[in-house]
């Protein structure tokens, strides 16, 4: 196996010979990208050790989604029609959506870390669902990849799965809400932040979020749309989902501020700012992507002395916050999005120790101690 170093318009690039192919063709493949020859000289040989120990796997240009789909198809006549059923659908609504197009060789431990995160957090799925596709779809897919030899190693197995014990919820005091809030207020993201502390609105709720959405005068906003990772804007999936939230004067006051603002931007930038009616937007009016909302998040929440909480726990203790006002869970429910109250009860009853004694007390106030001092005292004259 051998391999030549050489000269490109931009630096070094090199070529190697990695076998024959089954008419004794040799099979070669071309680098390029260097800085220096030294650099892509080491990078040669590095690969020529893989090329000689037998591990040496040529780039692929199939994306993890591309390959994912092409491995369901082909398994469709040794899977009950239901599996594979339900395969294609955990592609097609899961892992499509997060991993999109990247490409089946550039798959890293922390894109899977990040994947599992994002099922349990963002789309609220169960552990043993989340499971499931790990082991069912990704797991199982790359390792056909490995067979295959379009990898050398499966980088789903090094990821970290929910627990089946239930996740321990944090929530922000009101005081470190509050802080965080006066803190947020100069970033020109501050909107999003305060949305899902007034709303409970999930992160891709709030970035698809457009202003024919919002009511001013009724003090509500209608969701129904949702941010996808790929960065397309699609509709909510279910009837529990698409919902109308109301929102409080202060709520409608910085939405104001808000839209003022972006006036000002879309004339100062002129025809460089691009309005797309979006709510929550970059400084030209574009669609701000979760990562980069999360990396502004983080920065301010570091800066603070408050719980290290994460963005969808904003979510958590918007509804936490409300129960704790003595709401009853179904208006938490509906203003959530969730497909049923029992989900809500089971999330956030936990958070609660002080209810069951309090609803015991009224309860018992109620029944036996009521408040009309007359009734109560025609009953003590009828016992005499």
């Amino acid at each position: 196996m051998r391999g030549s170093v050489y000269k490109t318009a931009n630096g070094y690039g090199f070529r190697i010979d990695y076998g024959r192919d089954k008419r004794g063709k040799r099979k070669q493949k071309r680098y390029s990208g260097y800085k220096t020859k030294k650099l892509a000289e080491k990078a040669m040989s590095n690969i020529l050790n893989d090329v000689n120990e037998g591990t040496y796997v040529p780039p692929q240009n199939i994306t993890f989604v591309e390959f994912l789909q092409n491995w369901v198809n082909g398994r469709k006549n040794s899977l009950s029609k239901g599996t594979a059923k339900t395969y294609q659908y955990l592609v097609d609504m899961h892992v499509s959506e997060f991993f999109h197009n990247i490409k089946l060789t550039d798959l890293e431990v922390e894109d899977f870390d990040d994947f599992y995160n994002h099922l349990l957090n963002e789309k609220e799925l169960s552990p043993a669902t989340i499971r499931k596709i790990h082991h069912s779809i990704c797991k199982a897919g790359l390792n056909e990849a490995i067979r295959k030899k379009h990898l050398k190693d499966n980088p789903s197995t090094l990821a970290d799965l929910p627990s089946f014990e239930k996740t321990r919820i944090e929530i922000w005091d009101e005081q470190e809400t509050q802080e965080f809030l006066k803190k947020a207020k100069k970033h020109y993201s501050y909107i999003a932040f305060h949305l899902a502390l007034s709303t409970g609105m999930r992160q891709g709720e709030i970035l698809a979020l457009q202003w024919n959405q919002i009511d001013m005068e009724r003090k509500t906003i209608s969701v129904d749309k949702s941010l996808r990772r790929n960065m397309e804007i699609s509709t909510t999936k279910t009837d529990a989902g698409a919902r109308l939230v109301s929102i409080p004067d202060q709520t409608v006051d910085e939405l104001q501020r808000h839209w003022k603002w972006q006036k000002e931007q879309q004339l100062k930038l002129g025809k460089a700012y691009e309005n797309k009616n979006l709510v929550v937007s970059t400084k030209w009016g574009t669609l701000i992507s979760h990562r980069n909302l999360l990396r502004a998040y983080y920065q301010i929440r570091k800066s603070l002395n408050v719980k290290p909480i994460t963005f969808h726990e904003l979510r958590h203790t918007h509804a936490t916050h409300l129960l704790k006002l003595g709401f009853h869970p179904k208006i938490v429910q509906e203003r959530l999005g969730h497909n049923s109250i029992q989900v809500t009860i089971d999330t956030y009853s936990h958070l609660m120790p002080g209810l069951q004694e309090t609803a015991a007390q009224k309860l018992g106030n109620m029944i036996f101690d009521p408040p009309d001092i007359s009734n109560h005292a025609n009953y003590e004259n009828s016992r005499r």
